[in-house]
């Protein structure tokens, strides 16, 4: 069976995972790394030599495990620079009988992509979020139906061209390439949302280092999907400068000791950060260190809330939110969640992957809401081999690949 490697880029690190199918269709992860990344910054490679190294260190210590790698590996893209716009395509049906075709529905996707594009930016992804046939809405999957005029309205996601062709170049100095590239915030959503929640409306939030990816589904609609300013590092940030320690304490500090509801901890607890390192000999107030979350928690959740807003969701998804990434492991987030935008809230993990013959130490290291984005890529992957009977989160994600194959560049 073919070998699918599904690498994500993170900012802060590398996690990936190899894995192929067994004989019934079904995944089997073969390994999974996480290693510190360098050469990255919110998304974009900004060190060359620095990315390309971090990339020979990944990959060789994979090969230490897996002697054969494949070529091509599916990695994933996010940046400032990644934007959406709404497309719309129309199309006369080609069949005298009327029969809608798979080359119809393509034809009118592309159509629905052709808009105006600087220099510096390309589409990744076009995503179908409806189609109608003459006068009838609201179709999902106009394949099979009969009419004379086909139409659909499409998520259209464009991505820094440069980025890209660095991203492509780094691979390529390691004898490998990049032909599926994925939006980040969609590539968690592979994993990590089913069916169901897609169709009751569920927002997933993903909560990287530098950034947070946003994505909104209902009806099976992505309605919306975008990449936020501020991460997880930002609380890291906050709490070395008030400790003035490194950040690698204050991360520790932050996972240990940290609380994201301030009111739930007592003023008079404190926390004695000779524990945490020897060139401390003082305590400090453990709600003081809550406080310094809250703050930043509030921040990234405004902007949340912000994109809720514009789609006229705030307060409106009964699936609620998803929360994935490392800063999905913050203690009481869950609680932060529901409490700041009054929504239902649990942490994600990748559901959809229906392991079978992978070890038990594989599942408990991808069983983690860090690994989100590194499993649905390597679903992705499987996706392309093209095989109806792989079961795939839901319809509009098992199309969207087909069809964003199309336009990658």
């Amino acid at each position: 069976m073919k070998i699918i490697l599904g690498l994500d880029l993170g900012n802060q690190n590398f996690r990936l995972v190899l894995g192929t199918q067994t004989r019934d269709l079904k995944p089997k992860i073969l390994a999974a790394l996480e290693q510190s990344s360098t050469g990255l910054s919110k998304g974009s490679v900004v060190d060359f030599d620095e990315f390309v190294q971090s990339l020979e260190k990944i990959l060789e210590d994979l090969k230490v495990r897996y002697k054969h790698l494949p070529k091509d590996i599916v990695v994933n893209v996010s940046g400032p620079h990644s934007a959406t716009h709404l497309g719309r395509g129309m199309i006369a049906v080609s069949r005298a009988d009327g029969e809608i075709s798979e080359n119809d529905v393509n034809q009118v996707i592309q159509k629905s992509q052709d808009i105006n594009l600087t220099a510096n930016k390309t589409v990744l992804h076009v995503v179908p979020r409806e189609y109608t046939v003459d006068d009838l809405t609201g179709i999902k999957d106009p394949v099979g139906m009969h009419g004379i005029k086909l139409e659909v309205e499409s998520l259209i996601i464009e991505s820094f061209l440069p980025n890209i062709k660095t991203i492509k170049k780094a691979f390529g100095e390691l004898n490998h390439r990049t032909p599926s590239m994925v939006f980040t915030p969609l590539a968690a959503c592979w994993s990590s949302l089913s069916k169901k929640q897609e169709d009751v409306g569920t927002a997933l939030v993903d909560l990287g280092a530098e950034s947070t990816g946003l994505a909104v589904f209902e009806d099976g609609k992505l309605l919306t999907v975008t990449t936020l300013p501020v991460g997880a590092s930002h609380i890291t940030h906050d709490i070395a400068i008030c400790l003035k320690t490194s950040l690698d304490i204050a991360e520790k500090v932050k996972l240990t000791f940290g609380s994201a509801i301030p009111t739930e901890v007592s003023r008079k607890e404190t926390i004695d950060l000779s524990k945490v390192s020897k060139e401390f000999t003082n305590e400090i107030s453990r709600r003081y260190l809550a406080e310094i979350i809250e703050a930043r928690l509030e921040e990234i959740f405004d902007f949340v809330n912000d994109e809720l807003k514009k789609i006229g969701r705030q307060g409106k998804l009964p699936g609620g939110i998803v929360l994935v990434g490392s800063g999905a492991k913050l203690p009481q987030i869950v609680d932060f969640v529901k409490s700041y935008l009054r929504l239902p809230a649990r942490i994600g993990h990748p559901i959809n992957l229906q392991l079978e013959e992978t070890n038990e130490e594989i599942m408990e290291t991808v069983d983690d809401p860090a690994f989100a984005v590194a499993t649905g890529l390597f679903l992705w992957g499987l996706n392309e081999l093209g095989n109806d009977k792989i079961s795939m989160p839901s319809p509009f994600l098992s199309k969207v690949k087909k069809i964003a194959k199309i336009f990658l560049p």
